[in-house]
């Protein structure tokens, strides 16, 4: 198959047809027989439970959801491949508000009535309807990302079976007394018409711009504490409160001071005011430019406990009604005034205080809230001032001018100071609407009863990374509030509670349980078995809010509350509720609890992490997970959050199309993503991904691939060809090379490194250990190879030693990159299976780790190539302090000093740094060791004793120096005091006496200004290179560049290597003394002949130019690659012919 390097994505959608397609005889091998196969190897292995957290079926894929999916699917494959049976299904969180809101939008939906109108049945079937559409695009997506999940056997929440599995769950916790119907503060969504779970609330907090007031309430003088007196000592005391919910003014029912703060009463020289604030609080009512002018008097400081139990006069209401002051410490003066307006209907510490201090009833039927469910002021808010009524009906955000005008009308109290303030606010994560705190009768999880517990197993969790278990969620652990999970909307699970509506509740757990309890009216015999069968098909509320039970007793008829659960509480139940367990599966279930890894992104620390650790805490008594990897945050270009409104990011689907699923994969572990970073994916680091990591490795397969051919084209035999075993050698690999040796070492060793992050969970460093090896690979073995490797050293078993290593080396690369890049994987290991290794797999991701080549590889890594590998290294470094524009510049001497080296490997040395000739010298005695103190460390160490270190440190010998660097330590006398000085106190590096090489004249007649050099700082290894240009240096800088334009010209004709070709050429005549034609026939392997073509042969392809080395030399070529040349044709040229 021809491939066209540019289009990277070519061998995925190759890859991916034949994952997909198995209809045809060919493919039958192929297909769907992977996963037979795969289940095939993994009969008795131990099970590995990945627990897929459900996505809402609504919207599209986007960045995120993509890279979780691809970090699943990596610890999938690592596993399966590891010797572990693995558990691949997902499911699909179909109920909730944000399926709801897509049917409000398409149905034209605006309020609750409306649906009832509706009728229920008709709006949930929308509901069903949109999430097959949205489940679709999902799944195409998930295949293209090359994700490998069991979508046929995918749960979804709003299956029948899962439903009442989350039936039974609620029921378990009725039992266990763990669920119960009260009153609580809720966030309240007036957008959606229901309270929100705590964790949604939080996670819509964002900053925003709001009224804040400053408005003194005015404190009655009788009965004040004796600590209080000082208040008689001055005309009317206001007490001033602030707050940026004006709306909230109305519900006032007390304020609250902190008993351990200072405050002071001052007097405001401008209204004459006498004002109680937080001492720091001034900051609140005055401005930056009104506190230069000294704008108020301190008349006395006292503690918050003197005005506890003061009563104050209200700013609505009856006008001889007095309300009093509340103590706590939650009140802080670092922001606002020090004392805070109480709304025990609105918020939640407001409200604690209030019942803390007396202030209301634990059931709050005394509080004052006069906000209906859709935020609008009702009617009786009259109840409590008649001029209240110009608010009515108005939705509470558009209120705060009216109510600031009567403030000021009614005067009650001061209006210190109107400003704008920025602050965090929550709004409804799905209607964007401001959300609202308000008195909520519903269902709740006691989270206190069982938020020890859940700590407690918390420890025992690995996240990753760790600070998330032991910092975010347990800090949310440790704050819980009780769950309510009671939600007033249509789409979701029914909340199985029936009740009497006079506080009597019962809970059915199970379709079962419902269908013996029914009430029966009609006299039809059928009827019972009529709503069994509906009820078995369908648990939504079209099916049973009709449905009436009687009680246990026999004594009362029971109906169905009006609610559905929180979608939360679903997912939350899922372990169990897939499996529909305890009604089956029941095995099944207890092999698969708890789960061996999950992973979701940041924002799921306080959803599906934490419902299912309270879930699973309540009903087992165990943790859900084992191992948790936390997500970060993907952010735009500009460092926001992706939005669509912003364009600060390219869609997923785009994406995909333009540059495949494997540079996204490895993006996503080539960053700190998978340690709950924030982390942008911009089309750059994709192309970089493409570049240094698909076509690096493409490369490397290409040229496996034509020289592997070449062999057996020349010696008619393949290189794997001689019956070797390839799922188990245990005499040990045929390779006996220094090198070859070398690079099974390595690619152990990167194995390993692998496997350790893939086991233990760092996958942010598996990009850089990919792109470490593919270093070593191209740079190091196949270049440092390139002549073996194509088959032009003088030993033939050399050729098939070097192609054999490198067939071993990508299988086994193809094998461990696996689970990163499965496509790139299986696309090489195909075409090794194709053309090398035919007993090979069904596919890559059919084998396990325990076939890999090297790992029969049981000697050492060899020191010479190690120290070769080096210098080579050092030489490429040194050479790279040159100006640009020299890199294919050939020099004459260098000079290592890296100890033994066979003469095979300097020479070898010589031509990839492209030197005429390279010596190895000891370099010892042009060496100066220069030691200088790092002053920040050495200061913070040795405190007192700094000076005489330094001291110390610059009197010392070269040999001291040695011995320093050496044993990572010094121990010298400053008068009689012993001070020992480490090594990590000093910088050690090292100087070269050019001026001694250059009178050793080690390189002849030469100058400084002729030499570079650069000296290895961790083995001290030098490498000094002759800049001075002659004329071999020349010829040889003029034959490389003829060598590479003839092999690119015979690349870009398509012609490989093992074709027959003869070349013709002719060159201008100042070019000419610079072309050996022997040399350029044995470096291209091609017949090369001076001259026109001959005619009647074909020319392929021809090639004119210039070749543009002014300093040298500006000469013209023509080169045509021939075939179909016969030995008539030849008998006219005299030039050399390659054999």
């Amino acid at each position: 198959m021809s491939e066209d390097k540019r289009d990277a994505t070519l061998w995925e959608r190759v890859v991916m047809e034949k994952w997909t397609d198995s209809s045809t005889e060919a493919d039958m091998s192929f297909g769907s027989h992977i996963y037979d196969r795969i289940d095939e190897l993994h009969v008795g292995l131990p099970k590995h439970v990945l627990y897929d957290g459900p996505p809402f079926a609504t919207g599209s894929m986007h960045y995120g959801h993509a890279c979780v999916g691809i970090y699943k699917d990596i610890d999938t494959r690592f596993h399966s491949m590891n010797s572990f049976d693995v558990s691949r299904k997902i499911g699909w969180d179909t109920h909730g508000i944000p399926v709801e809101n897509i049917a409000n939008h398409e149905l034209g939906i605006t309020s609750k009535s409306d649906v009832y109108e509706m009728g229920i049945g008709k709006y949930n079937n929308k509901c069903e309807e949109i999430i097959k559409t949205c489940e679709s695009d999902w799944s195409k997506k998930t295949e293209r990302l090359a994700r490998w999940v069991n979508s046929r056997g995918a749960y979804h929440t709003c299956d029948p079976e899962y439903m009442e599995s989350v039936w039974w769950t609620f029921a378990e916790l009725y039992k266990k007394d763990l669920v119960y119907h009260g009153m609580k503060i809720c966030p309240y969504s007036t957008g959606l018409g229901t309270p929100l779970s705590n964790s949604e609330a939080k996670d819509g907090y964002r900053l925003t711009l709001d009224t804040s007031i400053c408005v003194g309430v005015q404190i009655q003088k009788h009965e004040l504490k004796p600590e209080s007196a000082f208040i008689l000592d001055v005309p009317e005391v206001y007490l001033v409160v602030w707050t940026t919910t004006i709306w909230t003014l109305p519900s006032n029912m007390s304020v609250c001071v902190n008993p351990d703060i200072n405050y002071i009463l001052i007097r405001d020289k401008k209204t004459e005011l006498f004002l109680i604030i937080g001492e720091n609080g001034i900051k609140t009512i005055y401005t930056k430019k009104e506190l230069k002018k000294n704008p108020y008097e301190i008349i006395t400081k006292f503690s918050g406990e003197c005005l506890v139990g003061l009563r104050y006069t209200p700013l609505f209401g009856d006008p001889d009604r007095t309300l009093f002051v509340c103590g706590d410490s939650y009140v802080t003066d670092k922001s606002g005034t020090g004392v805070v307006h109480m709304a025990p209907a609105h918020g939640i510490d407001d409200y604690r205080v209030c019942v803390t201090n007396g202030v209301i009833e634990r059931d709050g039927s005394d509080m004052l809230c006069f906000v209906n469910d859709g935020g609008c002021f009702r009617e009786d808010i009259t109840d409590m001032d008649n001029k209240l009524s110009i608010i009515i009906g108005r939705y509470f955000k558009d209120t705060e001018n009216e109510i600031v005008s009567l403030i000021k009308e009614m005067g009650r109290g001061e209006i210190i100071r109107l400003s704008q303030c920025e602050h965090d606010y929550p709004f409804c994560p799905r209607t964007k609407t401001p959300l609202i705190y308000k008195p909520v009768n519903g269902w709740f999880v006691n989270i206190q009863k069982i938020k020890t517990r859940m700590i407690e197993l918390n420890d025992a969790v690995r996240w990753h990374p760790e600070h998330i278990g032991s910092g975010r969620f347990l800090n949310w652990l440790k704050n819980a509030e009780d769950w309510c999970i009671s939600r007033d909307r249509f789409w979701g699970t029914p909340i199985p509670i029936w009740t009497d509506g006079d506080e009597h509740f019962e809970c059915i757990g199970s379709i079962e349980e419902l269908c013996s309890r029914m009430c029966i009216k009609s006299d039809t015999t059928d009827l019972v078995k009529i709503l069994q069968e509906k009820l078995i098909n369908d648990l939504h509320r079209e099916s049973i809010d009709e449905i009436t039970i009687l009680s246990k007793d026999g004594t009362k008829k029971l109906h169905r509350i009006p609610y559905v659960l929180d979608c939360w509480f679903e997912s939350g139940s899922m372990p169990w509720a897939q499996h529909h367990y305890p009604f089956e599966n029941v095995k099944k279930f207890e092999c698969e609890f708890p789960a061996d890894f999950v992973c979701e992104g940041l924002d799921q620390t306080r959803g599906w992490f934490y419902s299912l650790m309270a879930l699973s805490t309540a009903i087992f008594n165990k943790a859900p997970y084992r191992n948790v990897m936390v997500s970060g945050i993907i952010v735009g270009k500009d460092g926001k959050k992706l939005s669509k409104s912003d364009k600060n990011y390219t869609d997923l689907s785009d994406i995909l199309e333009r540059y495949g699923a494997e540079p996204l994969r490895f993006r996503a572990v080539n960053s700190g993503l998978s340690k709950a970073q924030s982390v942008t994916i911009s089309e750059s680091s994709l192309q970089d991904a493409t570049r240094d990591v698909i076509l690096q490795l493409a490369n490397s397969l290409n040229f496996m691939t034509e020289h592997g051919l070449a062999f057996k084209s020349v010696n008619g035999v393949g290189i794997t060809e001689k019956k070797i075993e390839m799922r188990s050698m245990t005499s040990g690999l045929p390779i006996t090379d220094q090198m070859d040796i070398w690079i099974l070492c390595e690619t152990k060793r990167w194995h390993a490194c692998m496997q350790h992050a893939l086991r233990t969970y760092e996958y942010s460093t598996l990009g850089k250990h990919i792109l470490e090896f593919i270093k070593t690979l191209n740079t190091q073995y196949i270049r440092l190879n390139y002549q073996r490797l194509k088959g032009r050293s003088s030993d033939p078993k050399s050729w098939h030693s070097s192609l054999l290593t490198l067939c071993y080396v990508l299988h086994d690369l193809a094998i461990t990159i696996a689970p990163v890049l499965p496509f790139m994987a299986e696309h090489i290991f195909q075409r090794l299976k194709e053309h090398f290794m035919p007993d090979l797999e069904v596919s890559v991701h059919c084998c396990l780790y325990e076939m890999l080549f090297c790992k029969n590889q049981n000697k050492k890594s060899p020191v010479t190539i190690e120290r070769f590998i080096s210098m080579d290294e050092l030489g490429k470094k040194t050479r790279g302090t040159i100006l640009s524009g020299s890199e294919d510049t050939t020099y004459s001497l260098g000079i290592m000093d890296c100890g033994r080296l066979s003469p095979k490997y300097i020479d070898q040395l010589a031509e990839d740094l492209q030197l005429l000739e390279l010596r190895i010298i000891p370099l010892h005695k042009y060496k100066n060791i220069v030691c200088e103190p790092n002053l920040s460390v050495i200061g913070k160490h040795m405190k007192k004793d700094t000076k005489d270190a330094i001291k110390i440190i610059s009197k010392l010998s070269q040999k001291d120096l040695l011995d320093f660097r050496e044993r990572g330590y010094f121990a010298g006398f400053m008068g009689d005091r012993l001070i020992t000085i480490m090594s990590s106190y000093v910088r050690f590096s090292i100087e070269l006496n050019i001026d001694l090489i250059i009178s050793d004249e080690l390189f002849g007649d030469v100058a400084g200004d002729d030499l570079i050099w650069k000296t290895c700082p961790t083995t001290g290894r030098t490498f000094i290179m002759d800049v001075r240009q002659n004329d071999k240096t020349k010829r040889s800088m003029i034959e490389r560049e003829l060598v590479q334009i003839i092999q690119r010209t015979r690349q870009k004709a398509g012609i490989r290597i093992m074709d027959p070709i003869w070349i013709f050429y002719e060159f201008s005549a100042d070019l000419m003394p610079f072309v050996d034609s022997c040399k350029l026939a044995e470096r291209t392997r091609v017949s090369f002949y001076n001259g026109v073509a001959p005619d009647g042969c074909h020319i392929i392809t021809e090639k004119c130019g210039v070749v543009e080395r002014p300093w040298i030399v500006d000469g013209s070529y023509n080169i045509r690659i021939c075939n179909d040349v016969t030995d008539e044709m030849l008998k006219k040229y005299s030039e050399y012919i390659y054999e």
